[in-house]
């Protein structure tokens, strides 16, 4: 019977483990450097804290991770830009949708610009999901 249970076991851990794709977050700015300054980005979930991140006008700032079992792995980002700031989740199973499945892979890209934050799968199309505060 242990056999048996551990067979099951092994199985599952397999299906499990072909089913959850690899996920690339990238944020990216689009706001000028001058007169306000950079961009700055502290990104957290549950278990990670990615600390603050100061990107250029064109830089860019990307991890990686895999959804948890449950499928219930969120990411938010806190956001600052002179005196405007913005904190939201940048990722969750409702904003999954917006990103691009590929071999098992997911990628997702958010970018600020001087009108707000902007998702896409593919960065040539591009959906504003919010303004800055």
């Amino acid at each position: 019977m242990s056999r048996v249970f551990l067979a099951l076991v092994i199985v599952i851990f397999h299906l499990v483990c072909a089913t959850s794709g690899q996920i690339t977050m990238h944020v990216i700015s689009d706001v000028p450097d001058k007169p306000i300054g950079h961009l700055q980005v502290h990104c957290k979930s549950g278990d990670d804290d990615l600390k603050m991140r100061t990107l250029n006008d064109g830089g860019e700032f990307n991890w990686t991770f895999y959804d948890n079992i449950r499928q219930t792995t969120l990411f938010f980002c806190h956001f600052y830009w002179g005196s405007k700031d913005r904190v939201f989740d940048v990722f969750n199973r409702k904003i999954d949708h917006f990103c691009s499945p590929g071999n098992d892979n997911y990628d997702c890209y958010w970018v600020a610009r001087v009108d707000g934050f902007y998702i896409s799968r593919n960065k040539k199309e591009w959906t504003k999901m919010y303004d800055w505060m």
